[in-house]
């Protein structure tokens, strides 16, 4: 008896697969190709959803003000981290301040620090008016942090400092006061510093130069951020700021509107991978099918034999399934295992690539993930098996051992 239990649908399978290795790689191979598919664009789809649902999250803002001309170098600097340096006259700020539906308008400045040779590393910086600002100042609150003085800065989450080091910009040495939570945003890859020091910085020679343009660095801006009344539709307010303000070289959007072209890339890519997944499923499912049918067809001899000497028709079923069940693990694991190495790899092109600033971190969601990708895999190699079980169950065994071999 212990004999036979040794000898079970799953020691039989697996000798089976080991013994016809070259139609055993394929199907794994087929196997491995869709659950790498699978767990690659699952990760990136979600990811880049998760950036433009935590972008627009944390902006804080109804309605952004930029200039006509830098809206896309703005966006560009929400989603791929681009840097970006442009002012426009502060005066404006008053004339949108009073539009109605506006409840709060704060502006902010930025400075791209593209110099090495003028700062500690190539970064954006934020400026923000801590008198108006409700944005910096409540993630300021989320972290239990002060307000910071002039000559301070807040570090986002990637930044590779800690509070109490100094930092280098322009020529001037700026105590980093504190850092931000992670948010998985470019937020995270920024410095942020009140208008004091922002202007201090534009004041310096390389600044003037090379960003102003001849612009008085006391008056320029180069946003203004703005929250809605309550009950006041913010693409109402919106525009009412770019259709009553006469002569304005600047653009009122939305939240929603600002992201709009990232949401637009996120769900061109989700037909693209739903697509490219759908294929990849059918074109394993069918080759293993087919593979799968003409090995079993090849072996009913084998099984002829095996029903000869009192194995049931049962057994053989188990045996079959086993095999597929096999070949599904073995590839799917593979597959994840070598589609998450190979994004682990190349984490910092791929992340250039999509425009975003970093995978979903949650170790719970990487591994639902795997497991549904397995799950399929796994199927995918249990119905390749099961459509191959009717070439041996619908023979008697002494037919199929006088059959030859094809």
């Amino acid at each position: 008896m212990a004999g036979r239990r040794k000898l079970g649908a799953l020691s039989i399978a697996l000798t089976n697969l080991r013994g016809q290795g070259m139609r055993t790689g394929v199907m794994e191979f087929l196997c491995l190709v869709l659950a790498a598919s699978l767990f690659v664009s699952s990760i990136l789809l979600s990811s880049m959803e998760r950036s433009v649902e935590q972008t627009v999250n944390r902006m804080g803002a109804d309605v952004i003000v930029v200039p006509k001309s830098y809206a896309s170098e703005y966006a560009g600097s929400l989603f791929s981290g681009e840097h970006c340096s442009f002012y426009f006259d502060g005066s404006w700020l008053d004339r949108i301040a009073a539009i109605p539906g506006v409840a709060k308008a704060s502006p902010q400045l930025f400075i791209a620090t593209l110099d090495a040779s003028c700062c500690a590393m190539p970064l954006q910086i934020i400026g923000f008016d801590s008198k108006t600002d409700f944005i910096v100042t409540s993630w300021m609150k989320s972290a239990q942090m002060r307000e910071i003085g002039r000559g301070e800065v807040i570090a986002g989450a990637n930044m590779y400092t800690k509070p109490g080091s100094t930092l280098i910009f322009f020529g001037r040495e700026l105590k980093v006061a504190g850092k931000l939570d992670r948010t998985d945003t470019n937020y995270d890859n920024c410095v942020f510093i009140d208008f004091s020091t922002a202007r201090d910085i534009l004041r310096t020679e390389q600044a003037r130069e090379n960003r102003l343009g001849g612009m008085d660095p006391e008056t320029v801006i180069s946003s203004i951020m703005i929250r809605a009344e309550d009950g006041v539709n913010p693409l109402e307010v919106a525009r009412k700021i770019n259709y009553t303000i006469e002569d304005s070289p600047l653009w009122a959007y939305t939240a929603n509107s600002m992201v709009s072209k990232a949401a637009d890339s996120v769900a061109s890519f989700a037909s693209f991978s739903l697509a490219l997944n759908v294929l990849m499923l059918l074109t394993a499912a069918v080759s293993m099918i087919c593979i799968f049918t003409v090995t079993i067809i090849q072996r009913r001899p084998e099984f002829g034999v095996m029903l000869t000497l009192g194995a049931t028709k049962g057994y053989v079923v188990r045996v079959i399934l086993a095999e597929g069940l096999v070949i599904g693990l073995a590839g799917g694991i593979a597959g994840i295992a070598a589609s998450g190495g190979v994004m682990l790899a190349f984490r910092e092109q791929i992340l250039l690539w999509l425009g975003i600033p970093a995978f979903i971190s949650s170790v719970g969601f990487y591994a639902a993930t795997g497991a549904k990708c397995l799950a399929v895999a796994v199927a995918a190699g249990l119905a390749a098996s099961a459509c191959a079980i009717f070439a041996v169950c619908r023979g008697e065994p002494i037919a199929l051992i006088q059959e030859k071999e094809i």
